[in-house]
Protein backbone atom coordinates (compact mmCIF):
# COMPACT_ATOMS: atom_id res chain seq x y z
CA UNK A 1 0.00 0.00 0.00
CA UNK A 2 1.63 3.19 -0.92
CA UNK A 3 0.88 6.13 1.46
CA UNK A 4 1.67 9.79 1.10
CA UNK A 5 1.54 12.30 4.03
CA UNK A 6 0.27 15.50 3.03
CA UNK A 7 -0.78 18.90 4.78
CA UNK A 8 -4.15 19.36 4.92
CA UNK A 9 -4.47 22.92 3.27
CA UNK A 10 -2.29 21.11 -0.03
CA UNK A 11 -4.47 18.02 -0.35
CA UNK A 12 -6.09 18.74 -3.37
CA UNK A 13 -3.43 20.34 -5.41
CA UNK A 14 -1.21 17.57 -4.81
CA UNK A 15 -3.49 15.04 -5.99
CA UNK A 16 -2.47 14.86 -9.80
CA UNK A 17 1.15 14.96 -8.61
CA UNK A 18 0.58 11.34 -6.22
CA UNK A 19 -1.28 10.14 -9.71
CA UNK A 20 1.96 10.52 -11.87
CA UNK A 21 3.82 8.49 -9.41
CA UNK A 22 1.41 5.67 -8.48
CA UNK A 23 1.24 4.37 -12.62
CA UNK A 24 0.43 0.51 -11.56
CA UNK A 25 -2.37 0.99 -9.61
CA UNK A 26 -5.87 0.89 -10.83
CA UNK A 27 -7.63 2.70 -7.65
CA UNK A 28 -6.69 4.49 -4.56
CA UNK A 29 -8.39 4.57 -1.54
CA UNK A 30 -8.93 8.66 -0.49
CA UNK A 31 -10.81 10.37 2.62
CA UNK A 32 -13.19 13.36 2.09
CA UNK A 33 -10.46 15.86 1.63
CA UNK A 34 -9.70 14.78 -1.77
CA UNK A 35 -12.97 13.82 -3.06
CA UNK A 36 -15.31 16.08 -6.06
CA UNK A 37 -16.39 15.20 -9.19
CA UNK A 38 -13.43 16.72 -10.92
CA UNK A 39 -11.43 14.87 -8.70
CA UNK A 40 -13.12 11.33 -9.77
CA UNK A 41 -13.30 12.38 -13.43
CA UNK A 42 -9.72 13.71 -13.97
CA UNK A 43 -7.77 10.85 -12.18
CA UNK A 44 -9.68 8.09 -14.31
CA UNK A 45 -9.33 10.17 -17.42
CA UNK A 46 -5.94 11.06 -17.20
CA UNK A 47 -4.10 8.66 -15.01
CA UNK A 48 -6.25 5.32 -15.34
CA UNK A 49 -7.45 5.82 -11.38
CA UNK A 50 -10.39 5.06 -9.93
CA UNK A 51 -10.57 7.34 -6.41
CA UNK A 52 -12.49 5.35 -4.19
CA UNK A 53 -13.69 7.34 -1.10
CA UNK A 54 -17.08 9.29 0.65
CA UNK A 55 -18.66 12.08 -1.50
CA UNK A 56 -19.18 15.07 -0.13
CA UNK A 57 -23.73 14.43 0.96
CA UNK A 58 -25.99 16.84 -0.62
CA UNK A 59 -26.52 19.73 2.05
CA UNK A 60 -30.34 20.45 1.06
CA UNK A 61 -33.23 20.32 3.11
CA UNK A 62 -34.74 17.42 1.43
CA UNK A 63 -32.24 15.43 2.06
CA UNK A 64 -32.43 15.77 5.92
CA UNK A 65 -35.92 15.12 6.39
CA UNK A 66 -36.82 11.64 5.20
CA UNK A 67 -40.70 12.38 3.39
CA UNK A 68 -39.25 15.24 1.37
CA UNK A 69 -38.20 15.18 -2.25
CA UNK A 70 -34.32 15.63 -2.99
CA UNK A 71 -32.61 15.10 -6.08
CA UNK A 72 -32.72 11.35 -6.10
CA UNK A 73 -36.73 11.18 -6.45
CA UNK A 74 -36.05 13.13 -9.73
CA UNK A 75 -36.14 11.35 -13.24
CA UNK A 76 -33.49 13.02 -15.13
CA UNK A 77 -34.05 12.15 -18.98
CA UNK A 78 -30.46 13.71 -20.48
CA UNK A 79 -31.87 12.70 -24.12
CA UNK A 80 -34.94 15.35 -23.99
CA UNK A 81 -33.26 17.71 -21.24
CA UNK A 82 -36.35 17.08 -19.42
CA UNK A 83 -36.86 16.28 -15.53
CA UNK A 84 -40.07 15.03 -13.89
CA UNK A 85 -40.79 15.15 -10.33
CA UNK A 86 -41.78 12.79 -7.86
CA UNK A 87 -45.49 13.48 -8.93
CA UNK A 88 -45.12 13.62 -12.35
CA UNK A 89 -44.86 16.69 -13.76
CA UNK A 90 -42.37 18.02 -16.34
CA UNK A 91 -39.81 20.45 -16.10
CA UNK A 92 -40.53 23.24 -17.82
CA UNK A 93 -36.89 24.45 -18.54
CA UNK A 94 -33.22 23.37 -18.86
CA UNK A 95 -30.41 25.67 -18.86
CA UNK A 96 -26.66 25.30 -19.21
CA UNK A 97 -24.77 27.98 -17.38
CA UNK A 98 -21.57 28.02 -15.36
CA UNK A 99 -21.53 28.07 -11.24
CA UNK A 100 -20.69 30.71 -9.11
CA UNK A 101 -17.22 28.17 -9.26
CA UNK A 102 -16.83 28.33 -12.85
CA UNK A 103 -17.74 24.97 -13.39
CA UNK A 104 -20.56 23.70 -15.81
CA UNK A 105 -24.27 22.85 -14.40
CA UNK A 106 -27.68 23.18 -15.28
CA UNK A 107 -30.03 24.60 -14.39
CA UNK A 108 -33.90 22.98 -14.15
CA UNK A 109 -36.79 24.95 -13.53
CA UNK A 110 -40.79 23.78 -12.84
CA UNK A 111 -43.91 25.23 -13.82
CA UNK A 112 -44.95 27.86 -10.99
CA UNK A 113 -48.77 27.15 -12.07
CA UNK A 114 -47.89 23.01 -11.54
CA UNK A 115 -45.62 23.59 -8.40
CA UNK A 116 -48.91 26.15 -6.51
CA UNK A 117 -51.38 23.31 -7.53
CA UNK A 118 -49.34 20.39 -6.56
CA UNK A 119 -50.84 19.23 -2.36
CA UNK A 120 -47.32 17.78 -1.81
CA UNK A 121 -45.71 21.04 -2.41
CA UNK A 122 -44.13 21.58 0.86
CA UNK A 123 -42.27 18.01 0.49
CA UNK A 124 -40.35 19.95 -2.72
CA UNK A 125 -39.94 23.72 -1.89
CA UNK A 126 -40.36 26.27 0.67
CA UNK A 127 -40.68 28.69 -1.71
CA UNK A 128 -44.34 30.22 -1.35
CA UNK A 129 -44.57 31.65 -4.41
CA UNK A 130 -41.57 30.33 -6.44
CA UNK A 131 -41.44 26.41 -8.25
CA UNK A 132 -39.23 23.86 -7.40
CA UNK A 133 -36.21 24.12 -9.64
CA UNK A 134 -32.90 21.78 -9.43
CA UNK A 135 -28.93 22.25 -10.01
CA UNK A 136 -27.56 19.06 -11.90
CA UNK A 137 -23.85 18.82 -12.87
CA UNK A 138 -23.16 17.62 -16.71
CA UNK A 139 -24.17 13.73 -17.19
CA UNK A 140 -20.86 12.60 -17.10
CA UNK A 141 -20.74 13.83 -13.28
CA UNK A 142 -24.20 13.49 -12.00
CA UNK A 143 -23.48 9.24 -12.96
CA UNK A 144 -20.67 9.15 -10.59
CA UNK A 145 -21.69 7.40 -7.36
CA UNK A 146 -20.80 7.16 -3.72
CA UNK A 147 -18.18 4.38 -3.50
CA UNK A 148 -18.19 3.23 -0.16
CA UNK A 149 -15.17 1.78 1.51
Amino acid sequence: MHQNWINESDRICSLPTIHGGLTKLISKLVDAGYVDTDLFIDSSKKYGIDLVGPMRPNGSWQTKQPEAYDLSQFQINWRTHRVTCPQGKKSKSWTTKQDPWGNPGIYVKFSRTDCRLCPKRSLCTRSATEARSISLRPKAESGLTQKQL
